[in-house]
């Protein structure tokens, strides 16, 4: 298990994953720490990803987080954490939307653009197979 707190890698020095990646269900700390965990996450070649509690009206700080990124997925993570608008049901693939809404809204991109941004970065990310 990989632990980053505050971007800094509890591993050892030099310790890289065997492959790129996201974290996943991640906290962030406090503001000042941000911007620091991103870059730490970038430099272990991880890439964040957002997903509905990023649309939460509270959750000014996950939307902080993906203006501040310098890379970044949007992912359902259906069938749980709905975004808002949806929350107490059942998360469906099709409220991913709403999330890419939420985020290019942060951005202050559009929804194409971000769309664009995102794909560069799957493709990156997965390679070939994406």
């Amino acid at each position: 298990m990989l632990t980053i707190r505050t971007g800094v890698s509890q591993h050892p020095t030099g310790w890289r994953p065997a492959s790129p990646g996201r974290p996943v269900c991640r906290r962030l700390g406090p503001v000042r720490h941000r911007r620091r965990a991103l870059v730490g996450w970038r430099a272990l070649g991880l890439v964040p990803s957002f997903a509905g509690p990023a649309t939460y009206r509270a959750n000014g700080a996950l939307r902080d987080a993906a203006r501040a990124a310098d890379a970044l997925l949007i992912e359902t993570d259906a069938p749980y954490l709905s975004p808002e608008g949806h929350r107490g049901g059942r998360n469906e693939p099709a409220f991913v939307a709403v999330t890419y809404r939420a985020v290019a809204a942060a951005r202050g991109a559009d929804v194409s653009a971000l769309s664009a941004t995102t794909d560069a970065v799957a493709g990156a990310l997965f390679g070939p197979r994406w």
